[in-house]
């Protein structure tokens, strides 16, 4: 904008508008200055000049905010119902989602596509699908808490006798080398 001075130095207006006492108060609209970060996205801001035109070096007279410093996100929560929030290091938290849950009417009709994952057929019904709650019928979200693990136990028993297996055959292998050495130490004496 354009700011005019009187003669003793205040403002006297701003954008051709008077400034009363050597302050002006304007408002910039959306759309005016290109936010980055989208902290101000649909959001006016007031700003208040209380500026001099004197030969000296400018000082801040004073400085009033009435939103928040940017801030990241540090820490999600999860309550009983479902709702995601966030907390910021700036302080504030914010709502952020709302997880829903889903209940077929014969979950043993469910196809198994491995790694705990289901999709529904025609067995299964459809879902029905809805946001945790006492009085949703569907269950609660009980974070921070741990769960009966519903893994396939047939494929981590098996993953675990080959594991024992190499496990056994590598130690086969040092017991071998260690006798081979002990050999090889008696043939030099």
């Amino acid at each position: 904008g354009k700011l005019e001075f009187d003669e003793s130095g205040k403002l006297a207006k701003l954008n051709g508008e008077d400034a009363d006492s050597g302050s002006a108060k304007f408002t910039i609209e959306e759309g005016m200055l290109p936010w980055d970060n989208g902290s101000a996205k649909d959001r006016e801001i007031e700003y208040e000049m209380n500026i001099t035109q004197f030969s000296t070096d400018s000082k801040v007279v004073s400085q009033d905010a009435d939103g928040n410093s940017s801030g990241y996100l540090n820490d999600l929560s999860v309550d009983k119902e479902g709702v995601v929030t966030g907390t910021y290091s700036n302080g504030t938290t914010s709502d952020l989602y709302r997880l829903a849950l889903a209940k077929f009417p014969n979950e043993n009709g469910l196809e198994r596509l491995g790694n705990n994952l289901y999709r529904e057929t025609n067995q299964s019904g459809s879902a029905d699908i809805g946001t945790p709650g006492s009085d949703s019928g569907l269950g609660e979200i009980s974070s921070n808490s741990l769960e009966q693990s519903t893994v396939d136990i047939a494929n981590e028993f098996t993953k675990m006798i080959e594991n024992q297996r190499s496990f056994q055959a590598n130690s086969k292998t040092i017991t071998t080398t260690d006798e081979m050495l002990q050999e090889v130490i008696n043939i030099k004496r």
